[in-house]
């Protein structure tokens, strides 16, 4: 876990840019746009924002270069990384049987990466915490890259390490999801996520063209060219 770097009133300003935003379900592209989480499909489990609008969110892009932030993942990854890839969605509760991410698997978006994960609602064990097994980064149990049950985790890793990650909305860790991780699907509650991959090189999902034009310095802080190459132009 890191120390809290947003305060209630940011994070409350980022939950309200989301929540009068689209967004869509990955899986399901035929069910177009919709506003989550209240008008989001009965068949959808999640639903995702668009690079753009995640890059036009009030303070995610700050945080992305946070000193603090970017010191721990350059320790990590022993070399400068790159904002590769911002994401936020949606999970949408009483929806089943897991699908997709929500079962565990193992990421693998580059030589080395490292996401940070924050929580932009309070969360439960019942309004979809993210699970991760500790060690597993490091184990070649389980690698192929495919889904695994919660049954097949518990039968190779010890129970004590099957980490259930709870907290309050502003809640953040850095992680290495090579190691087997899932997000548990909310019961009662939506959760409210975003996530930020650093890694060497460009990554699949993100943008394919900066789609952001910003003052650099930005909101007080020198933007370094080659951390922000996939999402901004600097002016």
């Amino acid at each position: 876990m890191l120390p809290r770097l947003w305060d209630d009133r940011q994070i409350g300003e980022i939950r309200r840019y989301f929540e009068t935003q689209t967004c869509a379900d990955p899986y399901r592209p035929k069910l177009g746009r919709f506003v989550a989480p209240t008008g989001a499909p009965a068949a959808t489990h999640v639903a995702y924002f668009s690079n753009e609008q995640v890059a036009h969110a009030p303070h995610c892009l700050r945080l992305a270069n946070d000193s603090q932030i970017l010191e721990a993942v350059s320790y990590v990854l022993g070399a400068k990384p790159t904002i590769s890839y911002m994401a936020a969605w949606w999970s949408i509760p009483g929806r089943g049987k897991p699908e997709h991410a929500e079962m565990f698997h193992r990421d693998v978006d580059d030589l080395r990466f490292v996401k940070l994960f924050v929580y932009l609602t309070d969360v439960t064990d019942k309004s979809g915490p993210h699970m991760f097994v500790r060690g597993s980064h490091k184990s070649e149990e389980l690698s192929e890259r495919i889904r695994y049950s919660d049954e097949a985790v518990q039968d190779t890793f010890p129970r004590q390490d099957m980490l259930t990650l709870t907290g309050s909305a502003g809640t953040m860790f850095l992680e290495n999801t090579f190691g087997l991780h899932r997000g548990v699907p909310p019961s009662d509650e939506p959760r409210l996520i975003f996530q930020i991959l650093y890694s060497f090189e460009e990554y699949i999902g993100g943008p394919k063209r900066p789609v952001r034009t910003v003052e650099n310095p930005f909101e007080g802080v020198a933007l370094d060219p080659h951390v922000n190459r996939v999402y901004c132009r600097l002016a």
